[in-house]
């Protein structure tokens, strides 16, 4: 887990990129910050300090574009290929630009954050044996990024509230709701995202 220091760093540095490609795309910038900060440890992995990758988007995730210029790096410990930015906006925009065009019912979502994660996490984005943890991080993420933006004034603390509170709600409506339709055998992930 990240240091407090590590994620205020994360929030400040970043959040100014996910609203340039939230607006760019059409999508809520604490969604996209979040999935950042999972899929980054905040900022912290080698693919975000070495080569600005916040989502681990790999190589064979479709050809390049004005983000992604066909560099890349190879995870020696499993031989994945990942994709490799030229600055950290280049990272948030490719990856805003990913979703809207592969992971449509997800982008549909817009603002509401609690839908984003509930259709991203059972989109094939998400492996299905990891689908709950995945939003459960997702949520707690998201949370962590708003109290520190809160805390450093990056947001108005009645704003962050707002968002916190429709968070829960949504969160709890929907961790409720996948367990209740995996108790009675009805889950079933979402093959067209």
């Amino acid at each position: 887990m990240a240091t407090k220091a590590e994620i205020d760093l994360y929030a400040k540095k970043h959040l100014p990129d996910a609203k340039t490609a939230a607006a760019r795309y059409s999508l809520n910038k604490w969604a996209i910050l979040t999935q950042g900060a999972l899929e980054s440890g905040y900022g912290t992995s080698n693919l975000a300090r070495n080569h600005h990758a916040y989502f681990g988007v790999t190589v064979g995730s479709g050809k390049t574009n004005e983000f992604y210029q066909g560099d890349s790096h190879t995870n020696t410990s499993n031989g994945l290929v990942f994709r490799a930015y030229s600055n950290d906006l280049n990272s948030f925009m490719d990856y805003a630009r990913l979703i809207s065009s592969n992971y449509v019912l997800a982008a549909a979502k817009g603002d509401d954050v609690a839908g984003y994660f509930t259709t991203l996490a059972n989109s094939k984005y998400v492996d299905k044996d990891n689908r709950q943890q995945y939003l459960d991080n997702l949520f707690s993420s998201c949370r962590i990024l708003l109290a520190s933006a809160k805390s450093q004034g990056l947001i108005e603390a009645r704003a962050a509230e707002v968002e916190e509170s429709s968070l829960g709600t949504a969160a709890g409506i929907v961790i409720l709701g996948l367990g209740i339709s995996r108790i009675f055998g009805m889950w079933k992930p979402n093959k067209t995202a």
